[in-house]
């Protein structure tokens, strides 16, 4: 009996690490911060380098922090949206992106691919908002304030 005590209390004491992560995970899990970009040690400029597919089925634990992700983008009903795949994008008819606030923030060539056929690759560093009302079709949120937009070479198959 002592010593399941011993293993209860053990385990007690390790629970504030596991639900309440304390300092910077790459992606921002368990509300901890995110590491700060291109060596800058500045919490005001790190970003959650997140899996669109983890953003999407958690966009709270992202709400008003700085992402980076990567995905498909298409223009469907006069939004940009960013999916994580075509194959996604098309089993779901649409719903469950990330949209874009503007188009304007996308560079020509990558708004032109994305109002055609869509384009994959495409990786966006921005803020996130997972409170804004969808405009796209049940979006899991909105990147604002994107600071950068350009299509990411594939891995080889």
């Amino acid at each position: 009996m002592k010593k399941l005590a011993v293993t209860i209390g053990s385990l007690l004491l390790m629970a504030p690490a596991v639900g309440g992560a304390q300092g910077r995970t790459h992606d921002g899990r368990y509300s901890s911060s995110c590491y700060p970009s291109h060596n800058n040690t500045s919490k005001a400029d790190a970003y959650c380098e997140s899996s669109i597919v983890r953003l999407i089925a958690r966009p709270e634990e992202y709400h008003d922090k700085h992402i980076r992700v990567t995905g498909f983008l298409i223009r469907q009903s006069g939004i940009y949206v960013l999916f994580p795949g075509r194959s996604f994008w098309m089993a779901t008819r649409g719903t469950s992106g990330v949209e874009l606030l503007t188009g304007e923030q996308i560079p020509a060539d990558i708004r032109a691919l994305a109002d055609g056929d869509g384009v994959d690759g495409v990786r966006i560093t921005g803020r996130f908002d997972a409170r804004s009302p969808a405009r796209a079709s049940a979006s899991a949120g909105l990147v604002t304030d994107v600071e950068a937009i350009f299509v990411e070479p594939l891995f080889p198959h």
